[in-house]
């Protein structure tokens, strides 16, 4: 028992002896883990900022590109509503096309034979004008001879039959068909008048 006690005292003893180093070194140790967690905590805390803001970009970015997506999906409505009015048009466009086509045939057609009857007019009008030169002493090939008098185109003395169609000078020098240097029976005709009427007109 007493080796036992001795035994145990020197353990006391020895532990006692290094019980200041120990704790110094288990209290540098505390101070150590402190710092680190400190650091480690500060670490944290800066990486959870930048994560904060990180995703506050994040999510600005993510609102825009929805508003750019939204934005162009309006325009893409807009572009297929375009091309929706643009194909009709086109379509009616075609149409008016083939109408004009179909129009512009009709025309050459309708040309072709007015210039028949043109020719054929024309011909039966000089033959007529051949017979009105042998028959109307006067007449003048080619002249166009009107059917009815101006209104308003006249001389002071000049006066007209109620359809236009006569005109009569009753001035002095008209009677004596002299019309130089003054307006006296002067008629100017207006659309298909006879080629005669009383002297002075």
């Amino acid at each position: 028992l007493r080796d036992e006690v001795q035994d145990a005292v020197q353990k006391v003893n020895a532990l006692s002896r290094s019980w200041p180093l120990e704790r110094a070194r288990l209290e540098e140790m505390c101070v150590q883990s402190q710092q680190d967690l400190f650091e480690l905590q500060k670490y944290f805390m800066g990486k959870l900022d930048i994560s904060i803001e990180a995703d506050a970009d994040l999510r600005r970015e993510q609102q825009r590109a929805n508003e750019r997506m939204a934005m162009l999906a309006d325009d893409i409505r807009l572009g297929k509503d375009q091309t929706t009015s643009l194909e009709k048009r086109c379509a009616m466009a075609l149409e008016e096309s083939d109408e004009l086509r179909t129009l512009l045939g009709a025309l050459r057609e309708d040309s072709e034979h007015l210039r028949a009857d043109h020719a054929q007019v024309r011909t039966r009008v000089c033959v007529l004008e051949g017979t009105a030169t042998e028959r109307w002493q006067g007449f003048c090939p080619g002249v166009l001879y009107f059917k009815t008098w101006h209104r308003t185109a006249k001389g002071d003395d000049v006066q007209f039959s109620p359809d236009m169609q006569t005109a009569t000078g009753r001035g002095f020098l008209a009677a004596t068909g002299c019309v130089t240097g003054n307006t006296e029976g002067l008629a100017v005709a207006d659309g298909p008048c006879r080629r005669f009427g009383t002297p002075g007109c």
